[in-house]
């Protein structure tokens, strides 16, 4: 267990220690009451969007948010974000390295592209053989780099170090960062449509839609993921009653039950992995995304940027293809967010905060998370017991 601070620069200091781990990572495993042994393979990094950023050395915000490179201006041009083909590990190495900024970099800096003046955009743009008007303004130069880069800043994290490391060495031939996470993406993209919700209903409809879905929210100070799905599957029966009603629209109504749908699925166990259930989660995702951008093509309460970001460029594009290969429960950082904030709140509460307690502080926090793992299985169970209840979205078939 480590600690440091939230910048680059902090968490690079581990990287020696993750490389030396994944070296060791190679050495065939044997139990003794079986005689094979099992070859571990480091296969996927899993973490929230500040996460994966590090993990990739991508930009923190900015046009180029999803560490899949596709600008956050289009992420509701699907046809578009459908066709971009992320690139490797190798790949994005390459293409970081082959430049001028790069390899005349001061060994000290992190980002060598951010921040670049108007002579080192020229030279770096060059390198690339790529063209330029000679009176281009800085602005204009910085967004052709950003167009080849896709917001990267520098090579992958296990890279740093050693850029021309052996990835077959350290365990990582077939390493990648997973780009989607259910738990962040689901609740910010939920709390978006909860919030656009009552501006798509008739102004007599709003004033009670507005009240019961604060109510579903309740009046806790933080909201967390899992009363978000919750107040999802309540406003859903509720659009359900008033769309029989015909006081909302069958467009609403849908919108509500794809969303519950997903997160359904995106908390299913492993075992219930199949083939059918991965298209199942393909097609109600791509017909979650087109009633968002027929029905919200302007928000009325944050920015389109907002509403299209990467909660929903997540949910749409990369959840289904994610699903094809781990299960998206599998791929959740909620344990481990729990772990930490329960440490977090141990700490503040009984501890001087000094690393001498961090043994008898993580010993606690184990007794307290088997506590909360059984109260949030049974949660879990509830949650998918409710979306059960709804009928299955109709998909057409296209010809």
């Amino acid at each position: 267990m480590g600690r440091s601070g939230p910048t680059d620069e902090e968490q690079l200091g581990y990287i020696d220690t993750r490389i030396e781990d994944l070296k060791a990572s190679t050495t065939p495993v044997s139990i003794d009451e079986i005689p094979v042994k099992f070859d571990d393979i480091n296969r996927f990094f899993h973490g929230d969007g500040p996460a994966q950023e590090f993990e990739e050395g991508q930009q923190k915000g900015g046009h180029y948010q999803c560490v899949c490179g596709i600008d956050v201006r289009r992420n509701n041009d699907l046809v578009h974000a459908f066709r971009i083909q992320p690139l490797s590990m190798s790949e994005k190495k390459e293409l970081v390295t082959s430049g001028y900024t790069w390899k005349t970099k001061n060994p000290g800096k992190v980002k060598p592209y951010q921040n670049l003046k108007v002579d080192s955009l020229r030279k770096e743009l060059s390198s690339r053989g790529q063209e330029y008007e000679e009176t281009a303004l800085k602005d204009e130069l910085k967004e052709s780099l950003d167009k080849i880069l896709h917001g990267m800043q520098r090579v992958h994290s296990l890279l740093y170090k050693n850029e021309d490391e052996d990835l077959s060495k350290i365990n990582c031939k077939n390493y990648e960062t997973l780009k989607a996470e259910p738990l962040h993406d689901i609740k910010g993209h939920a709390k978006n449509i909860l919030d656009e919700l009552p501006h798509l209903v008739s102004k007599v409809e709003r004033d009670e839609l507005e009240k019961f879905i604060q109510a579903a929210l309740g009046n806790a100070d933080e909201v967390r993921g899992s009363d978000i799905r919750k107040a999802v599957i309540l406003v859903t029966k509720y659009i359900e009653d008033k769309q029989v009603r015909g006081k909302v629209s069958e467009d609403i109504s849908t919108l509500m039950k794809t969303l519950a749908e997903i997160s359904h699925i995106s908390y299913l166990h492993d075992v219930y992995r199949c083939p059918k259930r991965v298209l199942r989660l393909y097609n109600i995702t791509f017909l979650h995304g087109l009633l968002c951008i027929k029905l919200i093509s302007k928000p009325k309460t944050m920015t389109q940027r907002k509403f299209y970001g990467r909660y929903y460029h997540n949910v749409v594009v990369h959840l289904p293809e994610q699903y094809r290969i781990i299960s998206l429960y599998s791929s959740n950082t909620e344990s481990q967010e729990r772990v930490f904030n329960a440490i977090r709140r141990i700490t503040k509460s009984t501890s001087s905060n000094g690393l001498e307690k961090l043994l008898e502080m993580s010993s606690s926090d184990y007794m307290q998370k088997k506590k909360q793992d059984f109260h949030l299985s049974h949660l879990i169970l509830k949650f998918q017991n409710w979306a059960s209840l709804f009928p299955l979205v109709e998909i057409q078939s296209f010809h």
